[in-house]
This record gives C-alpha cells, structure tokens and sequence, in this order.
C-alpha cells in the first residue's frame, strides 16, 4: 500500500494526452508518512482514457480530459491509500549492468537508483517500466546517462 501526496496533469496534458501523474509515498500506517521530507517519492502515470472512456462524446469522438481528470482526482485524491507496490532499482539492474547512473538535465543530479511505482508486483515488469521511463526522458533531452 503506498499514500497519494500529489495529483497533477502531466505537462503535455490535454484532450489528445490526458495523462496524469500520481506521486505516492510508502504507507508506514501513520498520518506524518506524507509529510516527511526525507520520504521517497514513487510516480505513476495514469491514461484516463482508459479509466474513464465515458468522457468520449460518442459523437464527436472528442475525449473530455478536464472531466476526466476531475473525476480521477475525486476518486484518488491526496491521502488515499493506494494498492500499488513501489520498487527501488539500481540503474545498473534495470540496464542489465550496460549503465550505472543517470544524469538529471534539470538539476545535474546523478542518479544511481530510479523508483517505480506500478500494479505489478513482479520486479521484472518494474523494471521494465523503468527503462521504458528513463528511454523516454533522454529522447526528451531531460536525462542522459552519466558514464
């Protein structure tokens, strides 16, 4: 079980990409887990299309992403407790050993571990959504790797 601290539409968010992201903190059954500082971080990214296909008008074709997200938001909101299972891999392990850290473009942080959040509670689907993140942030230009 992991705790919902922050809802927000990602940056590209609209009717064509309504994807939200859903940062969550490890439950440790006290109501100070989402307040610590020092606390991990695990990130999910939600297609409301797919949660919500009722917010398509059936006659335009057009998706709704707005209702979308505020419906997502009602029925996940800040505090929730959320049954997902929250991984820290090791670049090296999610690279097969090919990389060990990553560089943030942003801030100049080297990163040896990345933190995924998912349904799975296989390791190796985890890690396999962590290199399909990390692939996606270099195309982006917001990481690169650091060695």
């Amino acid at each position: 079980m992991a705790i919902v601290i922050k809802n927000t539409k990602d940056t590209l968010f609209s009717n064509e990409r309504p994807y939200m992201v859903v940062t969550f903190v490890c439950n440790y059954n006290s109501k100070f887990a989402p307040a610590s500082m020092a606390e991990t971080r695990y990130k999910l990214k939600y297609d409301l299309r797919l949660a919500y296909p009722q917010c398509r008008n059936t006659v335009t074709n057009v998706f709704d992403a707005e209702t979308a997200a505020k419906l997502f938001i009602e029925e996940l909101p800040v505090g929730s407790n959320e049954n997902v299972n929250l991984f820290d891999l090791t670049i090296k392990e999610v690279t097969d050993n090919k990389h060990c850290a990553v560089k943030n473009h942003h801030n100049g942080v080297i990163m040896d571990t990345w933190y995924v959040a998912c349904y799975h509670s296989e390791k190796e689907w985890a890690k396999k959504v962590a290199l399909n993140d990390i692939e996606t942030k270099i195309n982006e230009r917001k990481l690169s790797w650091a060695d």
